[in-house]
């Protein structure tokens, strides 16, 4: 079993124990990616209408196209003062999508792809962990940018939303791969 032989490499003390657990396990996965797709503010608070539904909808198929055609595997994650955490267990009950384990912290592998879809507007520091980690091992990130409205016409949002937005879109271009 591949992941006996990682953990006994591991256990030996060995340099490159790291390296080797990453190679084994990108092996066991027959080259699947996997793409680790941000859920943090519908497992937050989801009032089910604008942002939340795309999220909630985009979501949902790409599940539906990695079940299809196979070649990739989707993991839900939220950020949690615990630190980020797969969110497995709201998409199940909320979002109607098997996922299976346990909603344990995030374990980066080998060529992850972290899809930013959810409206992480405030704050968006919390993942640079995430994201230096996911960078470490070979992977990337993409932000999702739903639309400009704050930047645009931000007489149209509530109060402070065009400087919280710009100050996420000024961030997100200092540490994406790419936009969606």
């Amino acid at each position: 079993d591949i992941a006996l032989m990682a953990d006994a490499w591991i256990e030996s003390g060995e340099n490159g124990g790291r390296m080797l657990e990453d190679g084994l396990r990108a092996i066991q996965r027959s080259g699947r990616r996997r793409i680790l797709v941000d859920i943090s503010e519908i497992v937050r608070m989801d009032a089910r209408t604008g942002v939340q539904r795309v999220t909630r909808q985009f979501f949902a198929g790409l599940v539906s196209v990695a079940r299809e055609r196979g070649g990739f595997e989707v993991e839900p994650f939220c950020w949690t003062e615990n630190g980020i955490r797969y969110a497995r267990e709201h998409a199940r009950k909320e979002l109607g999508v098997a996922c299976a384990g346990e909603d344990e912290l995030v374990k980066v592998q080998p060529s992850d792809f972290v899809f930013m879809l959810d409206s992480s507007w405030w704050s968006p520091e919390r993942f640079d962990d995430l994201h230096a980690r996911v960078h470490a091992a070979g992977g990337e990130v993409a932000w999702m940018v739903h639309d400009l409205i704050p930047v645009r016409f931000p007489e149209t949002c509530e109060p402070g939303m065009n400087g919280a937005f710009r100050a996420w879109l000024g961030h997100a271009i200092r540490t994406a791969d790419g936009f969606v």
